[in-house]
């Protein structure tokens, strides 16, 4: 199990002793294509959802960073993973996992960023700035974890997570 898997295995597992429903994995063509990872029913209905684990800024910072990297366009040149087929992207921060709709972080890429200027190999010293790591088709930016929670719509802390007695 790689470590994506394991963030997903345990969001899922969260999600169901928490908020209830049934938690499934997302095929691999799903994964891979729409950018789902697990799909989530609940009250009758299928919320497709898409986990981030922590991210650092640079590899080589110690931990994870105040900020979240958003992907518009993969690393092959096709379509970020928020234009992927998830209603929700769960986020792994500091002090639990943040659901935001999918549809709120790519509204924001094309209204606010996607024609912005682009810079390559050197990572932009500010957040809503379009980047692309040297020799690769992708583009992401970075937003501040406080505005994520703004638009968020739900969090579960891990002192909840703890609360049931989940160990992570």
């Amino acid at each position: 199990m790689n470590v994506g898997e394991s963030y997903e295995n345990k969001t899922a597992m969260i999600i169901e002793k928490i908020v209830g429903g049934k938690c499934t994995p997302a095929s691999k063509e799903e994964n891979l294509i729409n950018h789902i990872d697990l799909h989530w029913m609940y009250e009758g209905n299928d919320f497709p959802v898409d986990v981030k684990g922590p991210k650092k800024y640079n590899r080589w910072d110690d931990k994870a960073s105040d900020a979240v990297w958003i992907e518009g366009q993969g690393i092959t040149g096709n379509p970020g993973w928020i234009y992927g087929k998830s209603t929700f992207i769960a986020f792994w921060l500091k002090d639990g996992i943040t659901f935001v709709y999918t549809s709120k972080l790519r509204n924001l890429y094309d209204t606010y960023l996607k024609n912005k200027k682009l810079h390559v190999g050197t990572k932009p010293d500010k957040h809503y700035e379009l980047y692309r790591r040297q020799g690769r088709s992708d583009i992401t930016f970075t937003m501040p974890v406080e505005d994520l929670l703004k638009i968020q719509e739900y969090t579960i802390t891990f002192s909840d997570i703890q609360n049931v007695g989940i160990r992570l």
